[in-house]
């Protein structure tokens, strides 16, 4: 709590490229009544101060995972060429075989589509939220989180050396890197 509350006590600003932190009274803050002052601030033009990054990138993986829930819901056909030559058949042959699977298929693409864009908007929301207060808790959640999505996915695509693998494996960057700077970002913190 000490550590937020030191966190929250202060403000970023850009100007000029010079990133300049300013210390805000709590009383002041309370009341609205912030008036800023550089008297006491340390400047140091040259060095470059880490600005919160990890919800922004974090919430761009949410916005992946958005498109993929998307795609899942309107554009994915119910079996793919990829499919079939996973299973060893055709798809003229599925289709002889078991002609209600693609009808069943598709219904279970739009589910799964459903429940991918859901975990988008909330990893969103939760990017901008208790990851960027750095509530406790939010950097274990967020990792299991990772794991069992959007790695699990790309994990399985390669398993079945799906067209679409590598194209997963680049979207799980953005998640390792917003838990990267989550930590980076929470030394540089209590370093301050």
């Amino acid at each position: 709590m000490e550590e937020r509350d030191r966190y929250d006590n202060h403000f970023y600003l850009k100007n000029d490229y010079d990133i300049r932190r300013l210390r805000v009274n709590k009383s002041q803050r309370l009341l609205g009544t912030i008036s800023f002052s550089t008297e006491g601030v340390e400047e140091q033009p040259n060095e470059m101060k880490l600005y919160p990054f990890h919800p922004k990138i974090l919430a761009f993986s949410g916005v992946i995972l958005v498109g993929i829930g998307l795609y899942f819901l309107f554009f994915r056909p119910p079996l793919l060429p990829e499919d079939a030559r996973y299973m060893g058949t055709t798809l003229a042959e599925i289709q002889v075989s078991v002609p209600g699977l693609t009808r069943w298929l598709q219904k279970v693409f739009w589910v799964m589509g459903g429940y991918i864009f859901t975990t988008g908007l909330l990893t969103i929301y939760i990017a901008f939220s208790s990851f960027k207060t750095r509530t406790r808790g939010a950097f274990p959640v967020i990792a299991v989180a990772g794991l069992s999505s959007i790695s699990g996915m790309t994990v399985i695509n390669f398993i079945i050396s799906s067209d679409f693998k590598w194209l997963l494996l680049v979207s799980v960057f953005p998640w390792v890197a917003a838990l990267t700077l989550y930590q980076i970002e929470g030394r540089s913190r209590s370093t301050d």
